[in-house]
């Protein structure tokens, strides 16, 4: 199991867990009633009026390539329902490097192919209470095998926690 893969599912389930809470939560996998599309979503939230496709970008080289897979969903299932998806960046994203370039081309490619292209709304959500290098901390207190430590652990759950409390709040504010 790499470092990613441990930290981004432990953060996934928290997030996930906070938000069953809400009773806001529903399955996370997004099913287009279609044989040929049917993949997974970090999170998927159903309201009466409106679902919400969630991805969670911790830690990924190219977070533009989840937001291709839910426009191309959209085309192939030329849906009726109303569609909010909402971008999740971490700290990492601030970074001064190639990985905000790539949070710069994702949100740009969510803008027109989301909204634009497919009338659906995007949203996208950075965690401004952490430090990229507060953050990296707290990521690389996840080793590749075993536990993470308590404090990496604890901070991690903040950190979700945050991101739930945000996503909730564009769920009951929209």
């Amino acid at each position: 199991m790499s470092v990613r893969y441990n930290f981004t599912k432990i953060f996934q389930n928290e997030v996930h867990k906070f938000l069953k809470k809400t009773d806001l939560i529903g399955t996370p996998e997004y099913d287009l009633n279609s044989k040929k599309i049917k993949a997974p979503v970090d999170l998927y939230i159903k309201t009466q009026d409106r679902e919400y496709l969630i991805e969670l970008e911790i830690h990924r080289a190219d977070p533009s390539n989840n937001i291709a897979k839910i426009a191309f969903w959209l085309h192939e299932d030329n849906t009726k329902r109303q569609v909010t998806v909402i971008q999740f960046f971490s700290p990492f994203y601030k970074l001064e490097t190639k990985t905000s370039a790539k949070m710069q081309e994702s949100t740009y490619i969510g803008e027109i192919l989301i909204e634009q292209i497919h009338g659906q709304k995007y949203q996208f959500i950075t965690l401004d209470r952490y430090s990229p290098e507060r953050f990296e901390k707290v990521y690389s207190g996840f080793p590749q095998k075993g536990t993470p430590s308590r404090k990496s652990k604890r901070s991690m759950k903040r950190m979700a926690k945050q991101v739930a409390e945000k996503i909730y709040e564009i769920i009951i504010n929209r």
